[in-house]
């Protein structure tokens, strides 16, 4: 039997138990499932070919308002370029109510709640799914090929938001985590004193990537932020980009263009970094 396909069956008996959706030569896509709070969690994994241990980065999804229901990434997707050329693991979960995972959906979990009682209902939906989000950590930390000491977390709009408090409650969760687009919402005030009231626990470094014209993710709210975690004495980077704020969509595409040299080249160099 060739190393190729010995490798290719300790893949899926760790993750879960069918055949590969797509094989490469220098990589794999496979569907993956874990468990947070006791609902099933669907995921893509991308890993290149070899033994590893490897970096990884997680990537946590918007909240993809419209389409909820459809994954973020399909099986047997090609792996991303990064994959290979860089000898990164790429983890692409669909968090509680989305794509094939189980719980309900974002909406239903708010439900037509106001005042008080939707600010409450808001808080806990983001306990939830940040904690949907560290228990992806686990996951791959029991992966023989993920090296736990490399992990980082990229989120896109509500994503982010979440990645940030999953990396403030876990400090030892990621080396690093990127921001993309963040969407400041209804309560930007509020949001904003929580993220900096949070900061003062979070040990990975971060990078802010912002649409330069989203009316949607106001790029004051990036400033804002950048300007709070460094006076926190932070270790934190804010870049701008001309768009709007579906710069970073479509999600299953991967980094690319000017942004996507910036996140990979940041990745690199914490990854880079000694422990």
């Amino acid at each position: 039997m060739s190393r190729l396909i010995i490798i290719a069956l300790i893949l899926v008996a760790a993750v879960v138990p069918t055949r590969p959706a797509g094989a490469q030569d220098t990589c794999f896509t496979l569907p993956a499932s874990y468990r947070s709070d006791e609902l099933r969690l669907a995921a893509v994994l991308m890993k290149p070919a070899g033994l590893g241990p490897f970096p990884a980065v997680v990537f946590n999804h918007s909240s993809k308002y419209g389409s909820e229901m459809q994954p973020t990434v399909e099986d047997g997707t090609p792996c991303f370029a990064l994959v290979s050329e860089r000898k990164w693991v790429y983890f692409v979960p669909d968090r509680r109510g989305y794509g094939r995972s189980e719980g309900p959906t974002l909406a239903r979990a708010v439900g037509n709640r106001s005042g008080l009682l939707l600010l409450l209902a808001v808080r806990t939906r983001a306990r939830q799914e940040s904690g949907d989000i560290v228990a992806s950590v686990e996951f791959l930390r029991r992966r023989p090929f993920v090296d736990g000491s490399r992990i980082a977390a990229v989120g896109n709009a509500l994503g982010g938001l979440y990645t940030y408090l999953a990396a403030s409650t876990r400090p030892d969760a990621f080396r690093a985590i990127v921001l993309q687009g963040i969407d400041s919402g209804p309560y930007s005030e509020l949001l904003l004193r929580e993220m900096i009231r949070g900061a003062g626990s979070i040990t990975a470094s971060i990078l802010i990537q912002q649409a330069r014209d989203g009316d949607q993710a106001p790029v004051r709210f990036a400033h804002d932020l950048t300007e709070a975690l460094r006076r926190a004495g932070k270790d934190v980077t804010l870049r701008l980009y001309p768009g709007t704020h579906d710069l970073f969509t479509p999600e299953s595409r991967g980094p690319d263009g000017a942004w996507g040299e910036d996140l990979v080249e940041f990745l690199a160099r914490q990854f880079a970094k000694p422990r």
